[in-house]
């Protein structure tokens, strides 16, 4: 290669210094093919493959519950939607809302409840047709629900589940988010989030949700993209007027006890652990608890609700059997269904109450 003469040298390098001041540019929006790689773990978030409700308005009818009441539901972003019996319409009805899976204490369930028939809360699930008495009745089985932070939304605007890109520049814009168009598998860089500007969303809430979509589980934002440009081109900022965040899974999941929906079984490796000594009580609730794989040699007795002794309460654990009390258990104390405790006395066989011996048996 013949070298460069010298009058072209301070051309040359003069390149090369504009060259390297350049920004350097990042994939613009309209530029993403949707690479996994790049959404890998957006999709573990469940924002994809997944079918999110809103209600749209209360069930008014009149009749005996639970084949009236509740509410109508749609998806989000779309114009019609599958219901639980195989119809498609604008909406769906679902008379049972059931938020069981959740693990929820009774009062957040009832909050949430009402958040949700106030459209003021998303839920991802699925419409199902659940067994009431010989009748089908259309249910909407939830496994994750999002409550709005500002109970605020604007009128037009679509639903987006939003996580980081784990993408980081040095010039803007940059993608440091991606987006999925909820009940839709459209996902697309973002390059800017506000949620100040559309929304009565106070500091410390806008404070709670990018706390929830940058050290949590993601966000859902309601709202309108614009075009935004800078040094590295042009990109897109998405203005909420709305955002939610997950509502946390409580504790162990509910199971046993009357009502509808029922409650759900047990996984597999778990059981329906019961209070102690409720074993007469068909509407007793429980929650579900794993079964031991192993047990101490121990003796220290116990009385499960099936009237066995077991060793321990490992051991009675293991047997998938509610407790009744410490204790061996005594034949010459059954009381009808139940187990007294010994010193107590059998007051009535039929409905298997016990009393202490300090108290009368009532007529």
């Amino acid at each position: 290669m013949r070298p460069l003469l010298p009058s072209l040298r301070p051309l040359f390098f003069a390149a090369l210094l504009a060259f390297a001041a350049m920004p350097i540019l990042v994939p613009r929006a309209a530029e993403v093919t949707g690479d996994p790689g790049a959404f890998g773990e957006l999709i573990e978030t469940g924002f994809e493959n997944a079918t999110f409700y809103r209600a749209t308005r209360p069930d008014p009818r009149l009749c005996p519950a639970p084949f009236c009441g509740g509410f109508f539901v749609e998806r989000v972003n779309r114009k019609r939607t599958l219901c639980a019996d195989g119809t498609k319409g604008a909406e769906c009805h679902a008379a049972i809302v059931d938020f069981s899976r959740l693990g929820l204490d009774p009062a957040t369930e009832a909050q949430l409840l009402a958040d949700f028939g106030a459209g003021r809360a998303l839920a991802r699930g699925s419409l199902v047709e659940e067994d009431f008495g010989g009748t089908p009745v259309p249910t909407l089985v939830v496994d994750q629900a999002w409550r709005g932070v500002t109970g605020t939304r604007a009128d037009r605007g679509r639903w987006f589940g939003l996580r980081p890109s784990g993408i980081a520049c040095i010039t803007h814009p940059c993608p440091v988010l991606v987006r999925v168009k909820l009940n839709s598998l459209r996902r697309r860089f973002l390059h800017a989030l506000d949620l100040s500007t559309a929304s009565d969303a106070t500091s410390s809430e806008i404070q709670e949700g990018f706390d929830s979509l940058y050290q949590g589980p993601g966000l859902i934002a309601f709202g309108k993209t614009r075009k935004i440009t800078g040094p590295a081109g042009s990109g897109r900022e998405l203005v909420a007027s709305e955002f939610y965040t997950k509502v946390g899974e409580g504790g162990p999941m509910a199971c046993g006890g009357f009502g509808y929906p029922p409650k759900p079984e047990c996984a597999e490796g778990e059981f329906c652990e019961q209070p102690p000594g409720s074993c007469l009580l068909a509407d007793g609730l429980g929650e579900c608890q794993p079964i031991p794989d192993a047990c101490p040699a121990v003796f220290d007795p116990v009385c499960g609700c099936d009237g066995v002794t077991y060793g321990n309460d490992c051991e009675r654990q293991m047997a998938g059997v509610a407790l009744d009390f410490e204790g061996a258990c005594s034949p010459a104390q059954q009381c009808g269904w139940n187990t007294c405790a010994p010193g107590t006395t059998c007051c009535n066989p039929l409905l298997g109450i016990c009393t202490p011996p300090e108290q009368a048996c009532s007529q």
